[in-house]
């Protein structure tokens, strides 16, 4: 019997297979279904705030485990604290923009000024009309974001500050109590 023979038999005797997989998949209490292939919500897409069972991630750090894996990976240290000074960089460079734009423009709303400064230092192109009606400053301020946001800002930082030369020794680590 030949593979087309035992497939079309098969089929008759079992149902097609997707139809059967299913029935299997939903026979399981949901708690044991495993994720399929398509992703936790089986809709084609992974959703990367949910674990592969379909439960959502929670902080590592909150939950008190020592290392932190995504997609049944771990991430490095290195990556995590790299993550963490973009962020807050970001963040930091973003609150800075708000408070220079809305000294140089008090006539502007606030809101408007977070979302030109957003969308500057994002690179989206998205603009409130705001643009055009700023100083000259307030134009310097946003050409200054697009670019930060374009290079990015830790390459930036990276370029501009000299890099410390890599030790051969190692200080002994400790842990101190926060909060």
């Amino acid at each position: 019997m030949d593979g087309r023979a035992r497939r079309r038999r098969r089929a008759r005797v079992h149902g097609p297979p997707s139809r059967r997989d299913a029935d299997a998949h939903d026979r399981l209490p949901p708690a044991r279904r495993p994720a399929s292939r398509l992703g936790a919500c089986g809709h084609g897409h992974v959703d990367p705030f949910r674990r592969p069972d379909g439960a959502p991630l929670q902080g590592a750090v909150i939950r008190g485990a020592n290392r932190v894996t995504i997609f049944q990976r771990e991430l490095s240290d290195d990556s995590i604290r790299r993550s963490n000074a973009v962020l807050m960089l970001y963040l930091i460079i973003l609150s800075a923009a708000i408070f220079v734009m809305s000294m140089l423009e008090p006539k502007a709303s606030l809101m408007a000024l977070t979302f030109e400064c957003v969308s500057a230092l994002s690179t989206v192109g998205s603009s409130l009309d705001l643009t055009p009606v700023l100083s000259t400053a307030g134009k310097s301020v946003i050409i200054l974001l697009m670019f930060i946001g374009r290079v990015g800002a830790f390459t930036l930082l990276l370029g501009l500050i000299k890099q410390v030369k890599k030790r051969n020794y190692k200080y002994p680590s400790d842990n101190i109590i926060i909060n």
